[in-house]
């Protein structure tokens, strides 16, 4: 874009010799990104918070599915509900294992790790003797990590 100026010289808008923008300029850009900044932000803290609970309920319906084809395939598993974790990790390696009788095994991807924790602050998938429970934060309990569940 140009414009004349007198003497019929052109100067080029955001040439390289021209001046930038006044102080007024700027205070007016900073101004109302804090306003976009100051209405985003509530609406992103409640984000990370529901997509973890999502991200543990799908690894708990994924371990449920896991243990409702085992059962289907074979008996079910009744392990005997333990304190410590012991039996989060019994039914596991059951699911994970390979077993050429039984048709669709292992019936949980091998390349899934489990790691047990017993802090309130996280989703943990709990047995109850016939399937996983979700464990809440903020309750006690030892379990299955979801959220670590990869």
């Amino acid at each position: 874009m140009t414009i004349r100026h007198g003497h019929g010289r052109k100067r080029c808008f955001f040439a390289s010799g021209t001046r930038g923008m006044s102080l007024v300029e700027v205070m007016i850009v900073i101004g109302v990104l804090a306003v976009i900044a100051s209405i985003l932000i509530p609406a992103m803290v409640g984000i990370v918070p529901g997509s973890k609970a999502a991200t543990a309920e799908a690894n708990l319906e994924y371990l449920n599915q896991a243990v409702l084809k085992f059962n289907h395939a074979s008996t079910e598993i009744t392990n005997a509900v333990e304190s410590g974790g012991a039996d989060e990790q019994a039914v596991f390696a059951t699911l994970q294992a390979r077993d050429a009788t039984l048709p669709g095994s292992p019936f949980l991807g091998t390349n899934f790790r489990s790691n047990l924790s017993n802090t309130d602050t996280t989703y943990r998938a709990s047995w109850n003797g016939r399937m996983f429970q979700l464990v809440s934060p903020g309750s006690a309990g030892t379990g299955l990590d979801l959220l670590l569940l990869q």
